[in-house]
């Protein structure tokens, strides 16, 4: 069995509660508990840009992948609209279509079907934006740097405006205290992409960083302009989740052709369906698996706890008894080469 930093591999395991989020992995020496079960390939879409702020004729980018390779597609606007195109998938099972959607007051419903139009493979909503059109991300979204030294948060984040009384304020939440630690960008701009080391707003209490779920909220308004509401909240967990990945190399071939890699971990919620991102070449494969829980002993046991050989649960224990946290143990088959870039 080869162990590495997951870094070197395009491959994400997230939980589907915060797919928008990339988790960082950290690779330890363990085997899946039990035998590995086969996690299923989603055909999935996203959708660019990813909503609406005004009505009107949008130009919208569908990026397609996780299909079948070498097979045509549909691509249509299912709420009544009139906007259709096709496209053919690659050898990697992935496509990219344009449509022109007339949007009113509505969310349009953008699906993809086989060329016969029978079977529907994948959708995605565009909808009015609950904002801005801004995005913001933290990558990987936990770190295991814990104590006085603390971690380094690497901002992404595009579509912002940039009004000169409109700067990017950033909060750090956690555990039920608010504001902990604040910076900002101003003079705003339109994308941003920095490390920001957070230092406590109270010089006389420095922040100690524990284990948990922090949150950072991303807040931009102009005082001149109301259309200017910008806003995302996001999530940053220490310690990372942990992931072993087997094998880390596989035999020459090209697609169609696949191999099979089997992956386990821990530090996963078992009460959240995880999604696997396998990116190899630039050509990202979506699968989707549900971790196997042991019996819980006790009906109200709904999260899991340290137990023996699993790390510790993220998420806290919600009622009196626990249940140890559950090993991920999985296959997903991935289309040849297996790259480790």
């Amino acid at each position: 069995m080869s162990t590495f930093p997951a870094a070197g591999v395009r491959l994400f395991v997230v939980a589907a509660a915060v797919l928008a989020m990339l988790i960082g992995l950290t690779v330890v020496p363990h085997a899946a508990r039990a035998e590995a079960q086969a996690a299923k390939e989603t055909p999935t879409i996203e959708l660019q840009p990813f909503c609406w702020v005004s009505s009107g004729l949008q130009a919208l980018t569908i990026a397609g992948h996780s299909f079948d390779p070498n097979v045509k597609v549909n691509v249509f606007d299912a709420t009544g609209g009139q906007a259709s195109t096709t496209a053919t998938t690659d050898e990697y099972g992935t496509f990219t279509a344009h449509l022109n959607v007339p949007v009113t007051s509505s969310g349009k419903q953008i699906r993809v079907s086989d060329a016969s139009g029978e079977k529907d493979l994948a959708k995605a909503v565009f909808d009015r934006c609950d904002y801005g059109p801004a995005s913001a991300k933290i990558v990987p979204a936990c770190s295991s740097n814990s104590g006085d030294a603390g971690p380094e948060l690497h901002m992404v984040g595009t579509g912002w405006a940039t009004n000169a009384d409109a700067p990017i304020e950033f909060r750090l939440d956690f555990g039920g205290q608010t504001g902990i630690a604040e910076t900002s960008i101003d003079p705003p701009t339109a994308s941003f992409d920095f490390v920001w080391s957070p230092v406590s707003t109270d010089p006389n209490k420095p922040i100690v960083w524990n284990s948990g779920e922090y949150t950072v909220l991303v807040n931009q308004t102009s005082p001149s302009d109301e259309s200017v509401e910008n806003y995302a909240q996001l999530t940053f967990r220490i310690p990372c989740p942990q992931v072993t990945v087997t094998p880390q190399c596989a035999p020459a071939g090209t697609p169609p052709g696949r191999t099979t890699i089997t992956l386990s971990g821990s530090g996963f919620d078992p009460t959240e369906q995880l999604t696997i991102v396998f990116d190899g070449a630039g050509k990202p494969q979506r699968f989707t698996h549900d971790i196997p829980v042991p019996p819980s002993p006790d009906p109200n046991a709904t999260h899991c706890a340290a137990g023996s050989g699993a790390a510790k649960s993220l998420f806290g224990t919600h009622g009196p008894q626990s249940r140890p946290c559950a090993l991920a143990g999985m296959m997903i088959s991935t289309w040849m080469p297996l790259s480790a870039r």
